[in-house]
């Protein structure tokens, strides 16, 4: 599902397909939410990616539904070097692995601090 920049609804949702997948390795700065709907994990990991996306509405998350699009979910893995788990966030700028996390990692504030540590110029701050 991709979640739009702006106002967000379920009606605005759609999935993150491989047709999409320039545009997410091209952005500024993205999210991907990897999600399983047959994970009660999953459904705890997405509230905080929801409270995320309410704070946070100029950064634009992408869902991949890992039981419909295994085949992305798996590209995904590889291209970017990540380990396939499922809930898991992976935070991109200009399709550079910036940061990640799965299971209990994913909150929204974690998400906050991922992003706010990405430096204008693409790199990871150093503390």
């Amino acid at each position: 599902m991709l979640f739009g920049r702006k106002k967000r609804s379920e009606e605005d949702q759609t999935r993150l397909q491989d047709d999409a997948l320039n545009e997410v390795l091209e952005a500024d700065l993205a999210i991907i939410y990897k999600h399983s709907s047959r994970c009660p994990t999953s459904a705890m990991a997405m509230r905080q990616v929801k409270d995320f996306m309410a704070k946070n509405p100029d950064i634009p998350v992408y869902v991949v539904d890992v039981i419909r699009d295994r085949a992305l979910s798996r590209e995904l893995a590889d291209d970017l070097g990540v380990q396939h788990q499922s809930p898991q966030v992976v935070v991109l700028k200009k399709g550079t692995l910036q940061a990640h996390g799965s299971h209990y990692d994913i909150s929204a504030d974690r998400m906050e601090v991922w992003c706010d540590r990405i430096s204008p110029n693409g790199e990871p701050d150093q503390p």
